[in-house]
């Protein structure tokens, strides 16, 4: 299961850092002018999203798929790693439950999703085996799920992401959803959107699904919280004023590439660069737990000799 950080302009920049790194990245957090072309280390593999969370909160006019679609183009341009771009969907509010706005959402997703891969078969990007179109399936229970998931198969994508689950709090209902999903097009074929909690990245991994993404690292790093692996867990630093965790006063041994080189950036404030070297640092830790599950995990399905 691979993992994607989620990227937007404000953050450090990871693939500077980490050459193995997979990044997901919104027309909605970046400026008009961004592409990959000009970054000299591109990420290793890239998810363009369309941004459909903050377009639905931002309170403005409703985006559009085909300006969405012109901005994805943009940011790609110059891109020499492996993307996939998704069509603009519809995101479900978590606290609605009734299945007639659940339908609606799918409805639009659908439209939608028709529309892109028109915009997609007829723009300069179909030919290149590297940018690959991206469904999104919306649904809030068994029916929904199913019946996005099916029709968004019938239109003739191959690559698959689940979205409205990051705002949910209950397991197993996320894990319920995911089974959903992936028992119409497979797991190994199956993004989850907006997930990064060990306890349901160990169910996923099982599960098989192919990859993930998550937005913890820099919003920990925000906060004013660290992260450290082996075992995984959080500290609010020193000198924040406030922290729903331990407090942290000196760094603990650490190999990232920020503790390698000045590790007291990530306990200090009022700095923008302290806040991404703490980004830097989280995304670092999050990653090797998720490597440190998946390592156990194939311990355990090993036979002893």
């Amino acid at each position: 299961m691979q993992f994607y950080i989620s990227w937007s302009h404000s953050d450090p920049i990871y693939s500077d850092y980490f050459d193995k790194c997979n990044m997901l990245v919104s027309p909605t957090g970046v400026n008009g002018f961004f592409n990959f072309g000009k970054w000299v280390n591109q990420p290793k593999n890239i998810i363009i999203d369309s941004g459909a969370y903050s377009y639905l909160n931002s309170g403005g006019k409703p985006a559009i798929q085909k300006d969405v679609f012109c901005k994805q183009i943009r940011i790609a341009e110059g891109l020499k790693s492996k993307a996939l771009i998704c069509h603009l969907d519809h995101p479900i509010n978590p606290k609605n439950n009734d299945q007639t706005s659940a339908f609606h959402a799918v409805e639009r997703t659908l439209g939608n999703a028709y529309e892109f891969m028109n915009l997609y078969k007829t723009s300069k990007i179909y030919q290149s085996h590297r940018i690959e179109p991206m469904a999104t399936i919306q649904g809030i229970d068994y029916e929904s799920i199913t019946f996005c998931a099916n029709e968004l198969k019938r239109i003739g994508y191959n690559n698959f992401g689940l979205g409205s689950l990051a705002p949910l709090y209950n397991p197993s209902e996320i894990l319920k959803r995911i089974h959903y999903a992936s028992d119409i097009v497979g797991a190994e074929n199956l993004h989850v959107f907006g997930i990064s909690r060990i306890d349901l990245a160990k169910e996923l991994f099982l599960l098989k699904v192919r990859s993930i993404d998550s937005t913890r690292p820099m919003k920990a790093a925000v906060h004013n919280t660290v992260f450290y692996s082996s075992p995984f867990r959080s500290y609010s630093i020193s000198e924040a004023h406030k922290g729903r965790y331990k407090k942290l006063y000196k760094t603990l041994d650490c190999h990232c590439p920020i503790c390698k080189t000045n590790a007291q950036q990530i306990l200090k404030v009022g700095s923008n660069k302290y806040t991404k070297a703490r980004a830097v640092h989280n995304y670092y830790h999050l990653s090797e737990q998720l490597k440190i599950v998946k390592t156990s995990l194939n311990r355990l399905k090993c036979p002893k000799v």
